[in-house]
């Protein structure tokens, strides 16, 4: 199976997921949940941006611009690793650490 994400539009992502063998459609859910996961696009913003309009006209225009940078891993457990072996640690342990585990 290969994937393929594309920016094609400022906003807007499209995957293609091309498989030789059939894909069954639970997968294929599961693969959707994990992308909306990853790039954070069920997170709504609206009421972020509606406190940051009254309280601060440029961080409400930096937000508005700025919004869902952050690319998450596939999963949790993923991200904690990455926490726990990124936090307060030089770039060498950390790589040390990932080869460990």
């Amino acid at each position: 199976m290969d994937i393929n994400i594309e920016q094609e539009e400022q906003k807007e992502l499209v995957c293609r997921v091309y498989s030789n063998k059939h894909f069954p459609s639970n997968l294929l859910s599961e693969l959707y949940l994990r992308l909306e996961y990853m790039f954070n696009s069920n997170v709504d913003y609206s009421r972020f941006l509606k406190k940051a309009r009254s309280l601060q006209p440029s961080i409400f225009h930096f937000a508005k611009r700025e919004l869902n940078p952050f690319l998450r891993g596939s999963s949790l457990f993923e991200d904690v690793l990455k926490t726990l072996f990124t936090t307060n640690a030089s770039w060498a342990y950390t790589k040390k650490c990932v080869n460990l585990f």
